[in-house]
């Protein structure tokens, strides 16, 4: 039984939604089997160990049916009825959640009833509630709309309420709900399109863009225009629609919920990776304006932590642009949000990458030298890091002795994907040809040393993937005679 879908479900909560759940089965206007009861009583006591030894069919039979013979059929529709309780549990926690979904049934309730009166003050009352929410998403147009149509409902019964015009503005709020859900599915279609080589058609997305175009300024929602601006940049991908579509979502951010915005800047941040991407430097700039912009927001954040590889990122980015002095303050700054269980490494190996960007070559290593190596993708990159180290501090010695040591550690980790082994070798093997030109070049003959780094230039514009391929680049067009 501990791969039953009950026990999978219940893992995943947290201690209080599980008391909640033993709260919710004890309930008699919800669950009046006894059986029931016992189980998700015992189940809430042993949580979260919901292992094989704890969980077995005759584990759980003994402790729920003590001196009794195992009745495999009884317990398995015990927790049949246990798990339909836990899906009526979590529908009601979602329900809960939604304080737009419970006034739309509120309503249908009283109005199915013919309670007009109190249906007419709590009609009033949900739109107050959803007129002072500052910020939005799609879910709140959609609600706009259901509270719209309940009002047409009451004034098709009895010709009052609220407004007379209940019909126009019932269609105003479809129509705003369904070109911002229109605009915002065409965004990522388009994007799909383009990954997956297919067509995209939409009988109906012309006209939401064109109703969207159309629409007064005024009158529009602030996620209408933000994804419309969207549209118009991933569907023309041109540095102006760029512009354009910051500036909107610049103006237009503070009417707009959280994780609507999380996704909207993520759409600027992937083009800006695109153009980066394509050769055009000064996207770097932007996408750093960007994760400032969302730093300061808090839209990086997940659970209130900062992913580590959003935490890299930045850090890269800033040491590209330059942004040492900006970079040190954030590397601290940030650290206690990353997860406790990465903490340690990603700070360190980032911290590293930045002493080695301010030429403090003996720190970075010292820090390098910290970083636990059970993770692939950090012990990769501290690899990487202390080979362009010892190449820029003139360690000839230490950097062959790496690339040897990293050549028995590709052969030792069979798991690592082919693109990635092959991106690390090629790294290292052509690091070590240009390290024995700058260090041994000398006791080369100039015909020796011209056509040694003419092999060079060839193997390294003959081969497709090299990480790091910039840094080997700048090393490379170092090494030339009249460099």
């Amino acid at each position: 039984m501990h791969q039953h879908k009950l026990l999978q479900a219940l893992a995943q909560f947290d201690r209080r939604e599980m008391s909640r759940f033993r709260e919710f089965t004890h309930s008699p206007y919800h669950n009046k089997h006894e059986g029931v009861k016992r189980l998700s009583a015992h189940l809430s006591s042993i949580y979260p160990d919901f292992s094989p030894a704890r969980c077995s069919r005759e584990a759980l039979w003994a402790v729920l049916f003590p001196g009794k013979e195992h009745d495999q059929p009884k317990l398995a529709l015990l927790f049949t009825y246990t798990w339909r309780l836990a899906l009526a549990f979590l529908e009601l926690e979602q329900l809960r959640q939604s304080e737009g979904t419970c006034s739309g049934l509120r309503l249908q309730a009283l109005r199915h009833r013919g309670l007009w009166g109190i249906f007419e003050k709590e009609l009033a009352q949900a739109k107050r509630s959803l007129l002072a929410e500052e910020a939005a998403g799609e879910g709140q147009l959609w609600q706009k709309y259901a509270l719209a149509a309940e009002a047409d409902h009451l004034f098709s019964a009895h010709a009052i309420g609220i407004s007379a015009n209940s019909l126009p503005e019932k269609q105003q709020h479809l129509n705003h709900a369904f070109a911002t859900a229109k605009l915002k599915d065409s965004c990522e279609a388009i994007i799909r399109g383009r990954l997956l080589n297919t067509a995209h058609q939409d009988f109906f997305e012309p006209l939401a863009v064109q109703y969207a175009r159309s629409c007064p300024p005024g009158k529009l929602p602030a996620l209408t225009k933000a994804y419309l601006s969207l549209y118009e940049m991933i569907r023309q991908s041109t540095n102006e629609q760029y512009a354009a579509a910051f500036r909107v979502v610049q103006e237009e951010q503070a009417g707009i919920e959280e994780q609507e915005l999380k996704r909207i800047y993520n759409y600027l941040q992937n083009f800006c990776i695109q153009k980066i991407n394509a050769g055009d430097g000064a996207f770097l700039q932007e996408i750093f304006r960007l994760y400032k912009a969302q730093l300061e927001m808090g839209l990086l954040l997940e659970n209130g932590l900062l992913s580590e590889w959003h935490y890299k990122n930045i850090v890269t980015t800033a040491i590209r642009l330059g942004e040492l002095s900006w970079c040190r303050s954030f590397l601290p700054q940030y650290a206690p949000l990353l997860p406790d269980s990465v903490r340690g490494n990603a700070y360190r190996f980032n911290l590293a990458a930045y002493h080695y960007a301010a030429g403090e070559y003996g720190k970075a290593l010292a820090l390098l030298a910290q970083v636990e190596y059970s993770d692939l993708r950090y012990s990769l990159g501290a690899k990487a890091l202390m080979l362009r180290t010892y190449y820029d501090l003139g360690a000839f010695e230490p950097l062959l002795s790496l690339v040897d040591s990293f050549k028995q550690y590709l052969v030792r980790n069979q798991l690592m994907a082919d693109s990635r082994r092959q991106g690390y070798y090629n790294l290292f093997k052509l690091t070590r040809r240009a390290a024995v030109l700058k260090y041994q070049g000398e006791f080369l003959t100039a015909e020796r040393y011209r056509r040694d780094l003419k092999r060079l230039m060839e193997d390294f514009e003959r081969t497709p993937t090299i990480f790091n391929r910039s840094w080997l680049a700048e090393k490379i067009d170092q090494l030339r005679p009249d460099s």
